[in-house]
């Protein structure tokens, strides 16, 4: 009978024992990676978020001064055509509010969008938060 040399006996036992240690950090290495995944994919979401708010700031600022614009513009020409209208645009931070006022009382004839709207808005924006947050 041929006898096993020992020296290749731990050769081999040490190659193996280094092959299993290798897969087992690779498949340790790809959970890892698994689990970070959808991280990544939320910082990118957010990122773009991120982004898409300011664009949309960006464009609501130049839609509120082009509106003050036209406002400043109307009531010109209500003053020379003798009418007791009076135009203004809010001041609310994430909202484009246009009041038509009677410039002599200062009674409100129309707001765009209504107060109807903007409660809706106000419950929706509270909605997201109890809709979107883990913590019920």
């Amino acid at each position: 009978m041929d006898s096993i040399d020992p020296s290749i006996a731990v050769k081999a036992t040490s190659a193996l024992e280094a092959s299993v240690k290798a897969a087992t950090e690779a498949r340790v290495t790809q959970s890892k990676l698994d689990r970070i995944a959808p991280f990544q994919d939320v910082a990118k979401f957010r990122a773009k978020a991120h982004d898409t708010r300011e664009e949309a700031t960006k464009n609501l600022e130049s839609i509120r001064s082009r509106l003050k614009e036209i406002s400043a513009s109307l009531n010109e020409d209500m003053s020379i055509r003798s009418k007791n209208l009076k135009f203004s645009v809010g001041e609310s931070p994430y909202r484009v509010l246009v009041k038509v006022l009677d410039k002599e009382s200062g009674e409100l004839i129309r707001e765009i969008p209504s107060e109807a709207i903007l409660k809706v808005a106000h419950n929706l924006e509270a909605l997201k938060g109890i809709i979107f947050d883990d913590k019920y």
